[in-house]
This record gives C-alpha cells, structure tokens and sequence, in this order.
C-alpha cells in the first residue's frame, strides 16, 4: 500500500500526524463497501485515504469529514457538486453519504483515484517539454475548470497540487472541497469596491478566507470569491509554476496574459476559465506561426491558387524576391452543380471521389474526369464513397442503397458491378461504408445501430449484427475497415468503439473510450493503421491488426467534425471552434513518441469531410467547393486554396 511523501504531495495536501482526528480510521470499513487501507493526508476540511472499494473491486480515493460532527453541511455540499461535473479533467465522485465512524458520525465521499498522479509543474519539468506543450496542458486544464464555471462552481483552491496529470497525459483538477456554488450568473460587486452596496451570497459573507494565499486573488482573501478568483489562481499558476525550470522560463508573448489574470480588480481579468482557455489557445496559435515563419518564407510559392497563380515568398526585410516557378500540387479537374456532400481518396491511383447531387465524380490528380457515376436512387443527403482493392474499385451509399463500381472497366460501362437496395428504405441513418483494402468485403450501414456486409463481386451477403449492448441511445458514428480484411471498426455515439466480422452476430469492445460523444473513425489505405477521436479530443492510432494502441496524442479543442489518415504516421483532424470557426491540425508522430501536432490552419466554415489522395489531403466544406491542403509543405494559413473556382484563402 502507498504511502508516501510522494503520495501526499502528488494529491495536494499535507501529510498529517498522529493526532490527526482521522489517523484512528485506518482498516476501518465503510458500510461494508469501502476499506480506509492507508492514509493519503488532509485538506482542509476532510482527510483523505487509499481505500478499497468491494464492488465493482477497485481502488479509490475516499476523503472522510475531518471532525466529528462538524462541517458536514461544506462536505455535503462538496459531492452534490462534484457529481455535477461530468468532464474528462475533473476528478469523479463516485459516492458520497453519512457514516457511523467509531469516533462519531462524519460525511465520507468516495472519489477516483488518479493513478501516476503527478503535479502539472513537475510534469512539465520531469519531462522537458517545450513551451507549446505546456500551454497546451494549461489549456486544458482552463477549459475543464470553465466546465466548473460554465454550471456556476468556484474551485477557490487551483494550485499545482491540485491539478495532477495522469499516466495518460490527462491534466485532472481534484479537491473541489471549498467549491461555492454561484447563485446568480452575474457576478456580484467585490466588497469595497466602487458600486459595492452588499457583500456577495456566500457562506463565508462574514470574510472568512478559504484557499492558499499564494494563489489566491485580493477579493478572495477578503472571503469575496467570484469565477474570475480562479483566473487569478491559474495566471499565478502561469507565472510561478508552468515554466519553473530554468531551461523553460515563460514566452514573452504570455506576460500580458499573465499581467491581465492577476490584475488587482478582478474586472480587469477574463471573465472565467473558458475565455483564459481561448486566450491561450491565441498564444498557443502565435507560437506555432512564429516557428513556421522561416519555412514559410521557403515554400510559400510551392502554394499556387487552381489556375496558376504562384504565391509570391515575402522577404523578412519587406521586400520581395523575383518570381519563381516553384513545384505546383497537381489540382483536380471538378465541376460542381450543388452542394459538395463528400470525398474520399486513394493515395496508391491518386484518386479523388466526390458526391454532387445524385452523381459521384472521380477525378485523378493531373488529369480530368474519368467518371461520373450517377447514383441509382434518389438521394437522401447522406451519401457516402469509399476506396477499394487499391483503388480500383469505389462505393458510393445513401441511407436506401449500396453500389460498387469497378473503375479498370468504368470508362467502357459505366453499370456497377454491385448494387442492393436497403430492405426497408429509411433515412434514420447516415449510410456510412467502408470497403476492406482487397475489395472483397463491403461493410455498410444499414440502421442506427445494425450493420451489413456483402461481397461485392459475387453479390453475396456475408453477415448482419444490430449492438445491443451499447447505451439506449447510442448510434454508429462511423465505420472503418482494418488489414484484417474481414474485419470493420465502428464508433458510437456514446463514446466507444467496437469491432466487427461478418462472421459473428456481435462486436467486442476495444481500445479507449472518447465521450460520451460520437466518435469519428479513418483508416490509412492499407488498414495497417486507423485513427480515433472523440468530444474528449484525444486522437488515438490503433494497430490494424491487433487493435492496440500504438499513439496518442493531448486533447485538440473543438469538436471534431472529420478525421483522415494519410501515410502511417499522419493524421489530419478537423474541429469546431467554441468560438466560431474552424480549424485542421495535423498530427505526425515519432517511431514511439505521442502524436504531436506538426502543422494548423483556420477557416472560417465548418470542415464536414477530408480525404487523402497521395498527393495532399482535401477537404470538403459546407458550400460547392473542395478545398485542396496542398503538399509538400507546411499546413498554415497560407496553404488553404480553393481547387474548383470556389473563394481563395478563408
């Protein structure tokens, strides 16, 4: 059992003595449900221990009232509200009661235990990471506190030993024990200062302070606490902590940050955690175009608008060079007649598909139309294509049918050589398809919850499964083939993934859970590899084969919206901003390193698909255009260009 300095320090409190109130309660049993197994330490109003919980058999943390009798109400209050806070970042209360102790009656509340919990600074430390990283981290954390803020709950006690990352790389915010429930979404005048007629509804009104005084804002020592007392508490986190190591002191750019979270009147701060998030997440931007500034100036004539016109590279003393004639990515030759609903790629022929109206055209880099194939049913507005047997063959799906085209032989008929209508034609779901890299199996959609398998050159049908044991709910999300070509994955919309093989009637779990939340899916060409990501935002590449986790990578803000896989080691991912917009990271990784991003760019519209075709990835926006991200070169702002006449740079 652990019971160490280590172990005190890595949940933020002190380590206590024998006199402590609690210290007796060792191998006591809770109920009968949970064993106190060795002391963890104390906070300020509860002790805490390592206890073993009898069912489901695992352990916990339990933090047990520290006096008899006393501060109950506070300790009540501190699991009503945890249970409320339902997020990745902040720590889970599981249970939270009355018990008999044999020193007097005391309020337990039983807790996740974070397991390889470290201090956010002495994580960054340890592992040397550089400054975005560490911004990144730190957003995160802003962004689960603003999950906090956002249902009115003040933590009055962020220190770094109250924020711990995980043995995955989770930043987690624990002991939410002098949290104050805000009883109205305006923030009440900070007692003392201009306007101030009352003190604010608390339960420390009378200026009883709570929280450490390191962090802690001017008003809050007052016994004044408001959301932006938390800001306070992180830019102090900001400036001591994150970049405490002499080798990674803080970035210039983020002194006025800093300056405006710690400022003396709290109007001066942001409002809560998630505008600091936001702010942040600009820093983090700002960074990442400073280092991409001396490549940019390189390749920025490699990045030519469809129709020729070069980029011209900019001088960093204001002048311009002479033009050149820089390598152009090879556009494709589209003309679009509605809405562009999807596209898929094929690195190994270059080929690109897409849906328009009732039509799938299929284009290849550097060379027109080869077909336009048009689909035999009235479409429901959830098309969906997919590559197979390298190339040579491609699906194209609504939520009534599934057809299959060989294109070695489409330009002589341009008939499929599969095509099946649904048994009951319905539009309860999005058609999704995938085909297996040998094109001998066609995995479709055929319900919200039910999948179909067929193989498409003999017209057979391989196998059907309708999951039953997934959330009442939940829906499929997405589909994906593997290398292992009789085998599909498949998201749901409660956050898991699953697999199948047409020949059994049930999937099996696998891998992490993303929500709860619908989960994207997208394969490399080969399947030898696939990418996951969910409203948790963590982008996780599996092994095609075995289903294991080979990388990972820190949460990416927004809300994914589209995923691609390119070679094996890239993975292009497409958000939604809380803020408006959109973005598109990629991420690249080392032989055993995690995905880390290598390369951003913004719009201004939502990205709804993105395909690779070998020669750059594509995306499809929500108007008649496909966007082409050019390749070779550095994904940024200036490597957005419209490939089919449509707007230029977003």
């Amino acid at each position: 059992m652990a019971n160490s300095s280590s172990t005190f320090h890595s949940f933020g409190l002190s380590s206590g003595s024998a006199e402590d109130p609690c210290a007796s309660l060792v191998g006591q049993t809770i109920d009968g449900r949970y064993t106190l197994e060795s002391w963890l330490g104390e906070g300020g109003f509860g002790c805490v221990f390592l206890a073993r919980q009898r069912s489901p058999s695992r352990q916990v943390a339990v933090k047990v009232q520290k006096h008899a009798g006393r501060e109950s109400q506070r300790m009540a209050k501190e699991a009503d509200l945890l249970a409320r806070l339902d997020d990745r970042g902040i720590a889970r209360v599981y249970e939270a009661g009355d018990w008999a102790s044999p020193t007097g009656p005391r309020i337990f509340v039983a807790m996740e235990l974070i397991v390889g919990g470290v201090p956010l600074h002495r994580y960054c430390v340890d592992r040397q990471l550089s400054a975005t990283e560490r911004l990144q981290l730190f957003r995160e954390v802003c962004r689960s506190v603003g999950v906090a803020h956002h249902e009115g709950i003040i933590h009055r006690d962020l220190k770094p030993g109250n924020i711990l990352v995980d043995r995955r790389g989770q930043p987690r915010v624990i002991d939410f024990g002098i949290s104050k429930l805000v009883t109205s979404e305006a923030e009440p005048p900070v007692a003392g200062s201009p306007g101030s007629s009352r003190p604010e509804p608390d339960e420390t009104r009378g200026g009883v302070f709570l929280g450490t005084p390191t962090y802690a804002a001017p008003e809050q020592q007052r016994g004044q606490a408001t959301l932006r007392s938390d800001v306070h508490a992180l830019g102090m986190i900001l400036k001591n902590d994150l970049f405490s190591d002499i080798g990674s002191r803080m970035p210039a750019c983020l002194a006025p940050l800093v300056a405006r979270c710690t400022a003396i009147d709290p109007r001066s701060r942001p409002r809560d955690a998630a505008q600091l998030a936001a702010e942040v997440d600009q820093v983090i931007r700002a960074l990442a175009r400073r280092r991409r500034l001396p490549l940019r100036v390189a390749v920025a004539a490699a990045v030519v608008l469809t129709g020729g016109v070069a980029a011209r590279s900019i001088l960093p003393g204001g002048g311009e060079e002479p033009p050149v004639t820089p390598p152009k990515p090879q556009p494709f030759a589209l003309t679009f007649e509605d809405a562009c609903r999807t596209a898929a790629g094929d690195p190994t022929t270059k080929r690109l598909a897409t849906a328009v109206g009732d039509k799938v055209t299929v284009s290849v880099s550097g060379k027109p139309t080869i077909a336009e194939l048009r689909l035999q049913v009235a479409p429901l507005g959830a098309c969906r294509i997919a590559f197979g047997e390298a190339g040579s063959l491609v699906a194209a799906s609504d939520a009534t049918a599934w057809s299959v085209w060989d294109l070695t032989t489409i330009e002589a008929d341009s008939s499929p050589v599969f095509q099946v209508q649904a048994a009951a034609s319905s539009a309860a779901h999005d058609g999704l398809i995938a085909v297996s890299p040998d094109g001998g199996t066609l995995f479709a959609q055929s319900g919200p919850r039910s999948l179909v398998a067929f193989a498409p050159r003999s017209a057979t049908r391989l196998g059907t499964v309708t999951i039953e044991d997934a959330h009442p709910t939940a829906r499929v999300t997405s589909l994906a083939s593997t290398a292992r070509t009789d085998t599909a994955v498949v998201g749901l919309s409660d956050g898991s993934l699953r697999r199948w093989s047409p020949r059994t009637e049930k999937t099996d779990r696998f891998g992490t859970a993303h929500g709860p939340g619908p989960v994207l899916l997208a394969a490399t060409a080969d399947g030898s590899r696939f990418a996951a990501c969910g409203l948790d935002g963590r982008v996780v590449l599996y092994d095609g084969t075995t289903a294991e986790i080979l990388h990972a990578s820190l949460p990416i803000q927004g809300t994914p919206t589209a995923l691609c896989c390119g070679g094996p080691g890239d993975v292009v991912v497409a958000t939604r901003l809380p803020r408006g917009g959109a973005e598109v990271t990629r991420l690249s990784h080392t032989d055993d390193g995690p995905l880390t991003v290598t390369g951003s760019m913004t719009a201004s519209r939502t990205v709804k698909a993105l395909a690779y075709t070998g020669s750059g990835f594509v995306a499809v926006g929500p108007d008649d255009t496909v966007v082409s991200l050019a390749e070779p070169g550095v994904m940024d702002e200036s490597a957005l260009t419209a490939a089919a006449g449509g707007p230029g740079p977003r």
